[in-house]
């Protein structure tokens, strides 16, 4: 019958799915493009499949293109796999919380990672793996995806192993490896770091200043000059802490 209408196996498959009425990625063509996925990944007919000179390599592409938007949603809704920046306090992060967003946002990169290293041979006595491996890799893969918009993890880390005392070689060595980011790069965030903490301090204290003024003003007389130039000097920290951000 395809012969004689001039017609392949795929055209005729096409055909079937073009006749459904709606969009083109409509619900009524996914029913039928879930029956062919169905047949596919059936017990019986995928050994079939898997020995075709092209499927695996198909596969791999399309869970590339699986990897690469989980990774921008971790980008876009999580902290730990966004952009690094330098006013937020690594000590006020919860990085128990991490390998739950990952979980969230991401599952089948998450399913990737664990599923492509469990061991081969289980034991129920075996203490269960800690998440760090998961966390670890997103973070590689994440710095790789997206090198200056999703490199909070792999700075942070780089930072706490320099303020730990690591040496510059065996940083670079991890940078090498895609774990954390380059020796200059890292002194730089901590050099951004240090300038905003001195910008706090400053403001903080010259608020101080301001408060006392205001309330023991009856007690101590203070010139208006001196008033005018507390103000001044908030107003010029200010602006430099949000400059040096």
């Amino acid at each position: 019958m395809l012969r004689h209408a001039h017609m392949s196996f795929g055209d005729l498959i096409r055909a079937w799915i073009e006749c459904t009425p709606g969009a083109p990625t409509g619900k009524a063509r996914q029913i039928k493009a879930q029956q062919l996925v169905d047949i596919i990944w059936d017990d019986d007919m995928l050994p079939l499949f898997e020995k075709t000179d092209t499927f695996k390599e198909r596969v791999t592409d399309s869970t590339v293109r699986v990897i690469q938007s989980e990774l921008k949603q971790l980008q876009q809704n999580t902290r730990a796999f966004g952009k690094h920046d330098p006013s937020v306090n690594i000590e006020e992060l919860n990085f128990e919380k991490v390998y739950d967003e990952i979980e969230e946002h991401g599952p089948r990169l998450l399913h990737v990672i664990e599923g492509s290293s469990l061991a081969q041979r289980t034991d129920k006595h075996i203490r269960k793996d800690k998440p760090g491996r998961a966390v670890a890799i997103t973070a590689m893969l994440s710095l790789g995806h997206a090198q200056k918009s999703a490199n909070f993890f792999t700075r942070v880390l780089g930072i706490y192993l320099h303020g730990s005392g690591v040496r510059r070689r065996v940083i670079s060595t991890l940078q090498g490896l895609g774990l954390v980011e380059s020796y200059p790069t890292i002194l730089q965030a901590i050099k951004e770091i240090s300038e905003l903490s001195k910008a706090r301090i400053s403001v903080n204290l010259t608020l101080e200043i301001l408060l006392l003024t205001v309330l023991y003003r009856p007690q101590f007389p203070v010139s208006k000059k001196m008033t005018v130039s507390v103000l001044s000097m908030t107003t010029l920290i200010t602006k430099s802490k949000f400059t040096t951000r």
